[in-house]
Order: C-alpha cells, then sequence, then structure tokens
C-alpha cells in the first residue's frame, strides 16, 4: 500500500515523478519468475503430449503466458526509454476536493495539431483482505489535455473538476492521473500518483485551459458499445451482444479453469468428483452460463412517438418486452455496476435505468463503459423522452 505523506503533499515540490517506474520493475520481475518456471515445464508438457498425454496440452498455456508477460514488460521499458523521465508540474499543489485538479507535462517530442492525448484521473480505495490488499475503484473521470508547442518539443495541460463529496488522498485513498497518446513512432503511456485534499477553500488551478471532459463535446459513443439510430420521431438504440466481449472471455477463461481442474483431478482420482462437483463444478458450470449469456444478449431501446419500448434478445430469441408511455418516465440515469481491467486501465462499467412514476425502474442500457459515454446515452434517452435533466449525482 501507497504511504501518504501529508507534509509532502502540503509542501512539497509541484513536479510529480512518474509511477510507472515501479511498475516497469514489476513487470520485469513478474516476467522473469514467471518464465524461469514456465518454459521448463512448457518442454516437460510437450514432451509429453507426444507420448499420447492430452492432458499435458493445458501445461503449454503457461509458457505462452510467460512470453505475453515479457513482450509487455520490454513494451514498457521502451516506453521510458524513448521519452525519458517525465514529471507532472500539479496546478493547484496539492489538488482540492470541490475544486479542481490540474497540471501540465513537456515531451521531447516535435509539436503536432494532429497528437491526441487521453487523461484521465480516478480515485481507488484500499480495501484490506486477510493479507492483502485489494484497490477498488470509486470515481474515474476521462477527457483531453490541451497541447501546445514549447520550445522543440510540446506541452500538454489539463484541468478536472474534483466533487465535493470524494475522498481526500490517505493511506488508503489513492488519486492518480493517467495520460496517453499514440505518438508518431512512439506510445505515451504515464501515471502519476497526485495528493487531492480537502481544503479550508477549495483551490482552483491558475491554467487558461478547457476542462478536460468538455474539451471535445459532444462524445462519438464506441459503435461496439451502443449504436444510435435517429428518426423523425426519435431515437433507437442498439446494445450489440459485442459490448460484453471482454468480461465474457474473462469469464469463459475462468471457467475452462475450473472445469479442466475437475476433470483432470476426477480422472486422476476416481471417486473425488462427491467432492469436487459440488463445489469447483458448480463455480465453474456458474461462469461459464454467465459467459454465455453476456456473449449472446443484446438489448434494444426505442424511445420516441410518446413510448419507450425495451426489447432483450437472447440468441436472437426475444425475451419479455417492456413498454411504458414517455410521459411516466421522470429519470433517466447511469448506475454504476462494476468495472472491467485492471490496475491503470481499469474501466469503470454502467448500466442505464429508467425511473417510471410509479417507483419502478427499468434498465434501458447496460455493459456501458466509463462515465463520459454513460452520461451521453442518458442524455439522449431524455432527450427522446423528454425528461427535464435533474441535477447530476456523481457517479
Amino acid at each position: 500500500m501507497i504511504r501518504f505523506n501529508q507534509e509532502q503533499a502540503t509542501t512539497g515540490d509541484a513536479a510529480i515523478p512518474p509511477a510507472n517506474v515501479r511498475e516497469v520493475a514489476f513487470c520485469w520481475w513478474g516476467a522473469i519468475l514467471w518464465n524461469a518456471i514456465a518454459q521448463p515445464t512448457g518442454f516437460i508438457c510437450l514432451n509429453a503430449l507426444i507420448k499420447g498425454e492430452a492432458l499435458a496440452a493445458l501445461g503449454l498455456l503457461l509458457p505462452l503466458v510467460g512470453l505475453r508477460l515479457l513482450w509487455q514488460a520490454l513494451k514498457k521499458r521502451r516506453q521510458m526509454r524513448d521519452l525519458g523521465e517525465i514529471r507532472l508540474h500539479m496546478d493547484p499543489l496539492p489538488a482540492s476536493i470541490g475544486g479542481e485538479a490540474g497540471g501540465s507535462i513537456d515531451l521531447p517530442v516535435r509539436y503536432s495539431a494532429d497528437n491526441v492525448f487521453l487523461v484521465s484521473l480516478r480515485c481507488e480505495r484500499g480495501i484490506k483482505r486477510d493479507d492483502d490488499t485489494h484497490m477498488e475503484l470509486m470515481w474515474d473521470e476521462r477527457g483531453y489535455a490541451t497541447s501546445m508547442p514549447a520550445g522543440v518539443g510540446t506541452r500538454i495541460a489539463f484541468r478536472f473538476a474534483v466533487p465535493a463529496n470524494q475522498l481526500s488522498s490517505s493511506n488508503v485513498n489513492v488519486w492518480t492521473v493517467r495520460i496517453t497518446a499514440e505518438l508518431p513512432g512512439l506510445e505515451l503511456d504515464r501515471s502519476f500518483i497526485i495528493p487531492v485534499l480537502r481544503t479550508g477553500r477549495p483551490k482552483r488551478s491558475q491554467l487558461t485551459v478547457p476542462l478536460a471532459c468538455e474539451l471535445k463535446p459532444p462524445m462519438d459513443l464506441p459503435s461496439r458499445t451502443v449504436r444510435i439510430r435517429r428518426h423523425p420521431a426519435g431515437v433507437q438504440l442498439l446494445f450489440p451482444c459485442r459490448r460484453n466481449a471482454k468480461s465474457a472471455l474473462l469469464s469463459a477463461f475462468f471457467s475452462a479453469w475450473f472445469l479442466g481442474g475437475v476433470v483432470i483431478i476426477v480422472v486422476k482420482n476416481p471417486g473425488a468428483e462427491a467432492v469436487m462437483l459440488p463445489l469447483f463444478g458448480l463455480i465453474g458450470g456458474g461462469l461459464l452460463l454467465y459467459s454465455v449469456w453476456l456473449s449472446g444478449n443484446s438489448l434494444e431501446v426505442s424511445a420516441g412517438a410518446g413510448e419507450l419500448n425495451v426489447v432483450r434478445r437472447f440468441m436472437g430469441l426475444s425475451l419479455p418486452a417492456s413498454r411504458i408511455a414517455a410521459v411516466a418516465v421522470r429519470r433517466v440515469e447511469p448506475v454504476r455496476s462494476g468495472a472491467c481491467g485492471t490496475g491503470p486501465c481499469a474501466r469503470l462499467l454502467y448500466r442505464i435505468t429508467a425511473q417510471c412514476s410509479d417507483g419502478t425502474g427499468i434498465t434501458v442500457g447496460d455493459g456501458v463503459e466509463g462515465r463520459r459515454a454513460a452520461e451521453e446515452v442518458a442524455r439522449q434517452l431524455r432527450e427522446a423522452c423528454g425528461v427535464l435533466p435533474t441535477t447530476a449525482e456523481e457517479l
């Protein structure tokens, strides 16, 4: 767990070093240790497979995973080498709860208006379980940084509005800024752990750049998450099956490990099914069914002409539909439903719900990655149903 230094956060240098250096070292050691075990194991399993032991094929996954880890470590090392040491100059220092978080970095890259820099600000809470600490994503905002020439290089700057109901940096709550870009011939990916504190008076940044989330509105929704078709009467949204592809593949992977382990143990130890099937078999089977559901269900929402129609399909078969009058819809808002991915690449998942006048709620969208995309979907449904926007709630 990262130890938070209150004095350093309020009086230290505004230049924050990247946290990726530690991440690169961890990736290298992880890749080396894994391959030291996995590669010899792969040769043993290959020899057993040649001799006719089919189950040994499962062991060939280990060296493949090791090669993937090695590739990731090489990629991160190249990123660090090509761009050198990059520091985030914060403004204000520290960032302020209820105020703003902002900063700038200088890159040894020639300025080009075609370069697009993505920036995110997130808050994670450390949850201690037994002897391990698990980081849970609590808040996430994404947008674009402003770029400008700076000598022979490029300076990028950004600002975020920090909600007043968020938690200050501490040994438990960690705030991270991540800046990424695909530049000619190289890739930028830097993360910075920054202090975000609750001060007597919220601080504002002196940077004269737009808020990151407002720099390029309206947002283009990814077609793999939702497709929007406009018609004279309103709007139609289609959430295709592939919106849950990552979660479905992850669930199928763990299902294969559970079920494969059950098969191997039962084959090697006849009679063990009485112990293995009730526990690991049910877990593996449940994960498999969940994977099939995620990869096979789609959602079609049509709003307009005074009605809101919601139809969910599974493997092409329509499930019971919902049809209500648009005037009965009181609110349409995103609700956080989980997260996908881990570490700096994690994204919050949202479900869009429509609250009706009789107190019931209807799911009008799910599997939407990122707060901005979820808010855009909710906004378009509000407009089609004639629902007035309410005071935004922090997600």
